[in-house]
């Protein structure tokens, strides 16, 4: 096997350099954000009213399934099942040949 022929770059033989820069990145990030809350206070807002927002049920997920998940599903079903498998399929088959 040719290394030209490899689509996925193998991070384990990376040097140690390049596995720790996400890692020192997100502590970077994290230090970064806990000095930005520390010394600027105009940043600094009530974190359970994000908690609140984000851990509520927003039911996204009912309203785009029950439009679009569903009506795509049935359009799936007329067309595909009942027009190509029954119709075409069958009537091209040993079934249509017969008649």
């Amino acid at each position: 096997m040719s290394l030209y022929n490899v689509s996925v770059f193998d991070e384990e033989f990376l040097p140690l350099v390049f596995r720790v820069v996400p890692f020192i990145f997100t502590f970077f990030g994290l230090g970064f954000a806990l000095l930005l809350l520390k010394f600027c206070p105009q940043f600094n807002f009530d974190f359970i009213k994000v908690l609140r927002f984000f851990g509520a049920k927003w039911f996204f997920d009912i309203i785009y399934n029950n439009i679009i998940v569903t009506s795509l599903l049935n359009v799936a079903y007329d067309v595909t099942f009942k027009f190509v498998d029954r119709g075409f399929i069958e009537g091209l088959g040993s079934i249509g040949a017969s008649r």
